[in-house]
């Protein structure tokens, strides 16, 4: 079953390479976080985690592949995800963009949590807006989740490019994850500060955020810190 898999996936990668008729943009990156949360859950506690991420656009198609993998750090086997994205971005002008895609999520050798997730997204964006903001929706169709989030930020420039952030996710059905039973209703909301520094190809991006959530384990606001460094060609 899994070499098929990896089979499909790499015809799928060979099909969007042949059909794309202009200029494949790739890029490269990878992520520290002084703990990894995803929807206001914390899968591998309060641990440090690593993530490498991977896309190609196929700019004549507006197609997006992406590929990433988390494993947390202080305790290697608590946490690994790997993640396969299909995007498709539809343009309505500068100032509205519009996007939708598949997901399928591997979760290897984690206690009660099925292996593997597969999602549709549905996201609108309004980048010319006095603060630009951002509408997504995420259904599960293996887990049975509906999540929803609504997030807004303004960059202005300082001796850096400084971007202000909030976001606010709601889970629109209850559902089991990582041996957590996740409830209907407000989810997590975050505020992040972060800017970014660029080197020809290179962009290194620090992040710190602050997250309230629904969950009693943590009843407390977390703070998370994390770096991206990526590079694009």
């Amino acid at each position: 079953m899994k070499k098929k898999r990896v089979i499909i996936l790499l015809l799928v990668i060979i099909s969007l390479f042949s059909f794309a008729r202009s200029d494949v943009f790739f890029s490269a990156s990878s992520d520290v976080y002084t703990r990894y949360i995803f929807r206001g859950v914390s899968p591998a506690g309060n641990q440090p985690a690593l993530s490498i991420n991977f896309s190609a656009f196929f700019e004549s198609v507006n197609l997006n592949l992406s590929q990433w993998y988390v494993n947390s750090l202080s305790d290697i086997t608590a946490y690994h995800e790997l993640g396969t994205m299909l995007s498709y971005y539809h343009y309505f002008n500068n100032r509205l963009i519009a996007s939708g895609g598949m997901t399928m999520y591997l979760f290897p050798n984690l206690p009660d949590s099925p292996l593997a997730g597969v999602e549709m997204s549905l996201t609108l964006a309004d980048m010319e807006f006095v603060i630009p903001y951002f509408i997504e929706t995420y259904f599960d169709f293996v887990l049975k989740s509906w999540y929803a989030k609504f997030s807004a930020g303004y960059t202005f420039d300082l001796f850096l490019p400084i971007n202000l952030s909030a976001s606010c996710g709601v889970n629109l059905l209850a559902y089991d994850r990582f041996g957590m039973s996740i409830p209907a209703g407000f989810s997590d909301a975050g505020i992040h500060i972060s800017s970014y520094m660029t080197l020809k190809r290179w962009q290194i991006s620090p992040k710190l955020s602050l997250w309230f959530t629904h969950n009693a384990i943590y009843s407390k606001p977390m703070l998370q810190a994390s770096v991206n460094l990526s590079y694009s060609f």
